[in-house]
């Protein structure tokens, strides 16, 4: 099975996307570790809104269709043994190594904590950090390396599913799911599960996406019909991302349950499409590789 480029690349470029978003996180409104005095840049906000809204999303479906291709390769046990090893190993290294110096730098900035890195160290496993400016400072889910941790529990939730139903390259998908029916479970995760929220989009939002990448996203159909309507979901993803922020700066993610949905699904079809045009245009120009890629 040929190597797909494109999803490396998307992979690469959405690495840098990651640095951007957390790079304003210091300038938004929104709680950070560290914040900047001035945090009222209505460009910041929506940047932030715009690259947040797809990003994780993104990772996730890519992790979903690099799974679909791993899970043909090999055995389960090597499968099993491979996401162990490229998700639990870095993990670990992250809340040992990484991720300490990054909750000092929060309670030294939240007036939690006044002494010195070393001194800091002594209390790092004194309870579970669950939020910034909470109680706790082991972060055992490795802060922004949360992603690695959840895929591992993914890993092993999905795999008697993708033991019983494996994905089928050529699956035939009718357009009218892919374009619009998929987007209702993403929806209603997204809007009626409250499970963890993490990087702006429940848990269960993400299973869905992973979901979708292994069973759908690698596909020949998808592939047809996500060329076949290139311009209609260019128009959607740019329809949805304005009303998104549209509902933002109108606080309807916070209302009652009819603002809730609204603000939520428009969300979701926005990320949703976004990642549509987004596949369809590494797919036609970042198909080759170069040593940056390799390396």
């Amino acid at each position: 099975m040929a190597r797909k480029y494109d999803l490396d690349w998307l992979r690469v470029l959405a690495t840098f996307a990651v640095f951007s978003y957390h790079i304003l996180m210091f300038f938004n409104p929104w709680p950070w570790h560290v914040k900047n005095d001035d945090t009222g840049s209505i460009g910041v906000l929506i940047a932030s809104l715009v690259i947040g809204m797809w990003i994780m999303p993104l990772f996730f479906a890519i992790s979903g269709m690099t799974t679909s291709i791993s899970f043909q390769k090999r055995p389960v046990k090597s499968y099993v043994k491979e996401r162990l090893s490229r998700l639990g190993i870095p993990l670990l290294f992250g809340v040992v190594v990484l991720t300490p110096p990054q909750v000092y730098a929060e309670s030294i900035s939240h007036q939690q904590f006044d002494s010195s890195f070393l001194a800091f160290m002594g209390h790092y496993f004194n309870g579970p950090y669950l939020d910034i400016g909470g109680e706790g400072n082991f972060a055992f889910v490795g802060l922004h390396l949360w992603y690695l941790l959840v895929l591992l529990v993914f890993t092993f939730v999905t795999l008697p599913l993708f033991k019983r139903i494996p994905a089928k390259k050529d699956r035939s998908i009718p357009a009218v799911g892919l374009l619009l029916f998929a987007v209702l479970p993403l929806a209603a995760a997204a809007s009626l599960v409250d499970i963890v929220n993490l990087g702006g989009y429940d848990i269960a939002f993400y299973l869905v996406i992973f979901l979708y990448g292994y069973y759908y996203f690698s596909t020949e159909s998808f592939v047809r019909i996500t060329e076949k309507h290139f311009v209609l979901n260019i128009l959607v993803a740019v329809l949805a991302t304005s009303l998104y922020i549209l509902l933002y700066m109108q606080s309807l993610y916070g209302g009652g349950f009819s603002e809730r949905l609204a603000f939520w699904g428009t969300k979701a079809a926005a990320s949703y499409f976004t990642m549509m045009v987004f596949f369809t245009l590494a797919r036609r120009h970042l198909t080759g590789k170069n040593k940056f890629l390799v390396y």
